[in-house]
This record gives C-alpha cells, sequence and structure tokens, in this order.
C-alpha cells in the first residue's frame, strides 16, 4: 500500500547556483518527518526538457522528486500553476530557490496535529533581508500553506495569490528566510523593479479594479524613489479604492498610501 503524501512543496528555480542548494537542503526536516513531494518548476530552461545549467541541473536532481522545465513567460501564476497540477500533497507549500527555512519544525508540527484539521490556510511569516550581511529585514505574513482542492489555483503575473481561499488562516511565525531584495548594485536593483512595474501595469490594465495591484506599483515606486510617479498615481488610486468595496486591504492600503504622501 502506498503511503499518502500529506506535503508537497514546489518551488521556482531560476538558476541561481548560489542559493537553490540552500533553499532544498533546508526542506530536508520535511522530508525526514513527513510524507513529503517536492516539486521544481525549472524557469532556466527553453521547454523542450533542457536544462542549462549542469550544475544547477546537479542539485535539483538531488534534492527533487519532479523537475519540471517551463518557458519563461513573464508570468509567475502560469508557472506556479504548473507546480499545481502536479500536486499529491494534502496540504501545498510554496518557495522560490532565494528562500529557505532555518527551522520548519513548527510547521511540520502543526501538519502533524489534529489541529491542523480545524484549517486549510497557513499565513507564515517571511523575513526579506535587504543586505547582504543578513542583518536588516523586512517582515510579512504570507499565505505560502494551504489545503489542496481541485478549484485551487494562482492567480496575478506577479505577487500572485490563491483562489479561492480560506478566510480564516493559521497564523505560523516559523520564517520563511528571503535575499531576493538584495543586489550587488543599483542597475541589477533597477531592472529589477522595471520588470515588475511592467507586469503589474499589465494587470491594473487588465484587472483595475483589484487593488492589490495598485498598491504595489506604488510601493515598486517607492523603492526606485520615483516621488513624482507615486504623486502622479494616487489620484486614481485612492478614486479606484472608493469605488470598490471597502476591505481591510483597502483600508490598509489607505494607510500605506498617507505615510508615502
Amino acid at each position: 500500500m502506498i503511503n499518502k503524501i500529506q506535503l508537497t512543496i514546489s518551488i521556482l528555480s531560476s538558476g541561481r547556483i548560489n542559493t537553490v542548494e540552500r533553499c532544498l537542503k533546508s526542506l530536508l526536516p520535511f522530508k525526514e518527518r513527513m510524507n513529503t513531494q517536492i516539486i521544481v518548476t525549472d524557469t532556466t530552461g527553453n521547454g523542450d526538457g533542457l536544462i542549462y545549467d549542469k550544475e544547477v541541473r546537479s542539485i535539483l536532481y538531488k534534492y527533487a522528486d519532479v523537475i519540471i522545465p517551463f518557458k519563461w513567460c513573464d508570468d509567475f501564476s502560469a508557472a506556479r500553476n504548473i507546480g499545481l497540477k502536479e500536486t499529491l500533497g494534502e496540504w501545498f507549500l510554496y518557495i522560490d530557490d532565494d528562500e529557505w527555512f532555518e527551522n520548519p519544525n513548527r510547521i511540520i508540527d502543526f501538519l502533524l496535529s489534529k489541529e491542523s484539521k480545524n484549517y486549510n490556510r497557513v499565513d507564515i511569516e517571511v523575513k526579506s533581508f535587504v543586505d547582504k550581511e543578513l542583518e536588516y529585514s523586512s517582515v510579512c505574513l504570507a499565505t505560502r500553506l494551504v489545503r489542496r482542492t481541485d478549484e485551487l489555483t494562482f492567480k496575478g503575473y506577479i505577487h500572485e495569490y490563491f483562489t479561492p481561499i480560506d478566510n480564516n488562516p493559521k497564523v505560523l511565525f516559523c520564517p520563511i528566510l528571503h535575499t531576493g531584495y538584495i543586489f550587488d548594485n543599483e542597475e541589477d536593483r533597477f531592472k529589477h523593479t522595471q520588470r515588475n512595474l511592467i507586469l503589474l501595469e499589465k494587470a491594473i490594465n487588465e484587472d483595475p479594479g483589484q487593488t492589490r495591484w495598485w498598491l504595489q506599483l506604488l510601493q515598486e515606486y517607492e523603492t526606485i524613489k520615483e516621488w513624482d510617479k507615486i504623486r502622479e498615481l494616487s489620484d486614481k488610486y485612492i478614486k479606484q479604492i472608493y469605488n470598490t468595496e471597502v476591505t481591510d486591504d483597502n483600508r490598509k492600503s489607505l494607510s500605506y498610501l498617507r505615510g508615502l504622501l
């Protein structure tokens, strides 16, 4: 009899040789304590089954149960959903190759407990470092772990999110550590922001009523200190918020906007 897979962990890999093994190695406690499936969606290939960097490829095959070559198409949800389709676990957790767990035992304890039967969603602390010495960071809660359903999917070209989603999360302070906001120089930081701006503007054009895209667009402009652009967008953004249902996200957005202005 085949043991039921309790958890699938899905990783997007973009060929980060300096961080991918740290990420995958940090998932070993899940494997040791639970029946866990690890899926890697590799975005460095061209979609025909090739993974170009041999060193990265050897690392992926060392840890992953399933590797899916994916031709990058400027759509994070599309890449996430490829991994989601191959999921066999009762629960689904996603992470990137520039992220890792220092100690995931609190999450494992929860999933193995009777308490987990009362929840379908877990919000996990994400700590994003902003300096190479890993001394300074920003912290947020993100929905990274959900009970899998046939309807579950990712939505959004960038800063993607689960839908449908349960409104009663279990919150776990068991940080995912993240170094994706550390850049070697300002040129790299600017390129990263420009990529994000293009995808967010595309999302707003298609779904202007989704205020999360407006907030994230303003946050991106803040990172490159484009204050005039922030002021230009703010009037449109505020009008958009007041033309939609008042939600906690909208209240948070207004509070953030007041801080910027």
